[in-house]
């Protein structure tokens, strides 16, 4: 054999191996969507945390075997908790004032609240490649106080091509899925601010004024009495 096909060989034996190990990812890095534009301008905005963990399974992936087939599961650290530290974060990069607790919100401040309903790294095996793909789904409600209430899906792929399927090349996958949903997210965000519209103005409440008494009622033909 060629030194070219039994570093193929070996490469090969290794990426079986790694097929049959559990995977536990790490929180992408940190990473700056929008700290450029500071299109929140100081603006308030509630993030409730963590966001709620809807997905169906409890594993955040797959790894296959050469037969396509599942031969170990992929792990990731309470991902809705992640998510959501991660859409706080980006938001306060781009400019709004970030706050925890709903109780602290104005009537015109954005209240948000996350499901995170789908996160899954899964490889694809090609012939001669594999096409690793990250599944990202984020059901986003954004509310106030005064009544305004809306709700979007956010759905993203992440994608990573290689020859084999490495646990490196799945962090990437993972990482790049995660990114383009918080960049969605931070720019509808910040769409959704812009054009929100003021909250209505309430007029004063005045108490009632109790009518006057018979007594207080004053005749000017009866001042002074009778002529």
């Amino acid at each position: 054999m060629t030194p070219r096909v039994l570093v193929a060989l070996a490469m090969a034996g290794v990426a079986s191996g790694c097929a049959l190990t559990d995977f536990t990812l790490q929180p992408p890095p940190q990473f700056e969507v929008a700290a450029g534009s500071r299109r929140g301008q100081g603006r308030e905005i509630v993030v409730v945390r963590p966001f709620r963990d809807a997905r169906p399974v409890s594993r955040c992936g797959m790894k296959k075997n050469g037969y396509n087939q599942d031969s170990a599961s992929i792990f990731c650290r309470a991902p809705a908790s992640m998510v959501a530290d991660l859409v706080a974060d980006q938001l306060s990069q781009a400019g709004f004032r970030v706050l925890r607790d709903r109780r602290d919100a104005s009537p015109s401040t954005i209240i948000l609240s996350g499901s995170l309903e789908q996160l899954f790294v899964e490889p694809k095996n090609n012939y001669f490649s594999v096409e690793i793909e990250t599944d990202v789904a984020l059901r986003l409600r954004a509310t106030t106080t005064y009544g305004f209430s809306a709700e979007r899906l956010f759905y993203v792929k992440g994608d990573e091509a290689t020859f084999f399927a490495a646990e490196d090349d799945m962090q990437l996958s993972f990482d790049a899925g995660v990114r383009q949903l918080v960049t969605g997210v931070v720019g509808a965000v910040a769409n959704l601010s812009e054009r929100l519209p003021p909250p209505p103005a309430f007029e004063p409440l005045v108490p009632p004024q109790p009518p006057p008494s018979p007594a207080s009622i004053t005749d000017p033909d009866l001042e002074g009495g009778s002529k």
